[in-house]
């Protein structure tokens, strides 16, 4: 199935309209020769029918009734998917740029240098300390540097 065809049945379904239904179905005398009335479009809509037949009243008043039920597929889910595909739904995402560039990195050369005034160090959180290894981003003792011989002396 290509991208243009789920395009159409989704566009089929999102299109469908009860009363359409109504209208092929009201006095049918046969349930499938009205379905074969129906056209593609509609037929893609249609979810689920059910044909109920039963005898009301006894006796000499007793009459055979049809009952015809159909649902139709939900549109809300091909509204929604057309709507994404057209980009129709645009999702925004809010930016904080009151404070530059220029103010965050002196705040963070701040903070490595132990230069923050203790008032700045309060309102920052606490980072708790993870017992991973890995989270704490410790160097082993390998790749720690190891003085030369020269230096040794």
């Amino acid at each position: 199935m290509t991208a243009q065809e789920v395009l159409v049945e989704l566009t089929n379904i999102a299109r469908a309209n009860m009363a359409d239904f109504i209208r092929v179905f009201y006095n049918c005398g046969d349930p499938g020769a009205a379905v074969d009335r129906l056209t593609s479009a509609q037929t893609a809509a249609l979810g689920e029918m059910t044909i109920d037949e039963f005898v009301d009243g006894a006796g000499d008043n007793a009459c055979k009734l049809r009952r015809i039920r159909f649902k139709l597929i939900a549109k809300i889910p091909a509204l929604e998917l057309l709507g994404k595909h057209h980009r129709l739904y645009v999702q925004r995402h809010e930016h904080d740029w009151s404070v530059g560039l220029a103010d965050r990195l002196a705040a963070a050369l701040a903070r490595v240098d132990g230069d923050c005034e203790p008032a700045q160090q309060e309102n920052q959180p606490e980072q708790a300390i993870s017992p991973r290894p890995s989270d704490r981003r410790r160097r082993s003792p390998r790749a720690m540097r190891t003085p030369s011989a020269r230096e040794r002396r």
